[in-house]
């Protein structure tokens, strides 16, 4: 079983990609709906200033069996 990647590695990850997209609002979303589609329990919050995201923090949960 693969280790899951740690909050910098995602963000890492997934803000290093080009999606080759030239919209620069697309890029920020499509960060947004990536770290939805890996993520199973958890928060995510966003950071705004001006109208714009700049940051995205990932708090994941693990849920083991009682």
């Amino acid at each position: 079983m693969s280790q899951p990647l740690s909050d910098n590695q995602r963000s890492g990850r997934h803000l290093s990609r080009d999606s080759g997209n030239d919209d620069p609002k697309a890029a920020p979303l499509e960060v947004v709906a990536d770290a939805l589609e890996q993520m199973r329990y958890g928060v995510i919050q966003l950071t705004v200033h001006d109208g714009k995201l700049v940051q995205l923090d990932i708090t994941e949960r693990r849920r083991f069996a009682s």
